[in-house]
């Protein structure tokens, strides 16, 4: 009976563990994915400010070059000469990883300077326009003339890729002494990718040894971040229900969802997968139930030490009745003995 007793007692709390671990580790990992959803979207929401911000710095700069050229040299060289000498200062100097650069023009729209394409210097810009038919070089002028300085945006191609077009933003400076405009710019889509970069080596960092690593998959299936050695999702067999689960939520409305499975390590575990729309990105991490299986191991174990403690104390009671009825029957026997032989007397 006691053992049916102790055999019922594991069973519950087998089950009662397995519940609440499950049910405390889906609401962690949750929590952990929906930290960083909103790290990510944070950090973009920031990244438009972020660029705007390293533009003024680096339009400022050149302009503390070219204003300290032309106070040092004002009274001693020609124009052309001094201009020559700020184009030679800001012939090298780059920025964002080599991508950033100034460029000089005249309010009329002529090109003074531009250390990429060279071909454009001395010539007139200003009908240049984009493929949405916007004219760049004129909305900078409009700004540098009602502003001084501010920043505008236009399509243009990559200096190693002419196949499309893509976004800029730009900044436009006046430089009164000569009546210049000094602009750069840079690609929205470079500056997202720096971006999405940071985030990816930020959420690589947070990684904890005591908890399952976040890994990232992009738009095309491949592993951003992964402790595997997978490249994409078609490396996993297509009958993998990760393959199936990542499948359904990408070509679902749903932006999140929970599944079981078998890791490549093959033990048994619960994923959770987010979307993070404004990267075609889904994130997720999860947890081994190798960890599940060891508690109700341990919880077992205690139960039976419980049980055995239990035991050991009803033995030990039962053998104390024991002797002390028999202790008491023959005091009872000599009480009723020594009677017995009064009476017979």
């Amino acid at each position: 009976m006691m053992v049916e007793f102790a055999s019922g007692s594991l069973k519950k709390e087998k089950e009662k563990i397995e519940n609440e671990y499950i049910k405390l580790n889906k609401e962690l990992i949750k929590s952990d994915i929906n930290n960083i959803y909103n790290y990510i979207n944070n950090k973009n929401a920031q990244s438009n400010e972020l660029l705007k911000q390293k533009l003024k710095k680096e339009i400022n700069t050149a302009h503390d070059i070219m204003t300290s050229i032309y106070d040092k040299y004002k009274n001693e060289r020609t124009k052309e000469e001094i201009i020559e000498i700020m184009k030679t200062a800001l012939e090298n100097v780059r920025f964002n990883d080599g991508r950033g650069y100034f460029s000089i023009h005249t309010m009329e729209g002529v090109n003074v300077f531009h250390p990429i394409y060279k071909e454009f210097e001395g010539t007139l810009v200003l009908n240049r326009k984009d493929i949405y038919g916007d004219y760049p070089v004129r909305d900078a002028i409009a700004i540098a003339k009602s502003k001084t300085e501010g920043f505008f945006s236009w399509y243009y191609f990559k200096l190693k890729d002419k196949s499309k077009e893509l976004k800029k933003l730009g900044i436009v400076k006046e430089f009164e002494p000569y009546n210049f405009i000094i602009t750069t710019a840079e690609f929205e889509e470079d500056f997202e990718n720096k971006v999405k970069n940071e985030t990816i080596e930020y959420i690589k960092d947070i990684g904890d040894a005591e908890k399952d690593f976040i890994f990232i998959i992009d738009k095309d299936a491949n592993f951003l971040l992964t402790r595997t050695k997978l490249v994409n999702v078609s490396d996993i067999e297509k009958e993998n229900i990760f393959v199936k689960s990542y499948k359904e939520l990408k070509n679902s409305n749903d932006k999140d969802k929970y599944f079981q499975y078998e890791h490549i390590s093959k033990s048994e575990k619960i994923s959770y997968l987010r979307k993070v729309e404004i990267y075609d990105w889904i994130i997720g991490t999860g947890f081994n139930l190798d960890k599940l299986n060891l508690k109700i191991k341990e919880k077992q174990e205690e139960l039976e030490k419980e049980y055995d403690e239990h035991m050991y104390v009803t033995l030990i009671i039962a053998i104390s009745m024991t002797i002390l009825f028999l202790i008491s029957s023959i005091l009872v026997s000599r009480l009723l003995e020594k009677k017995f032989l009064i009476h017979k007397k």
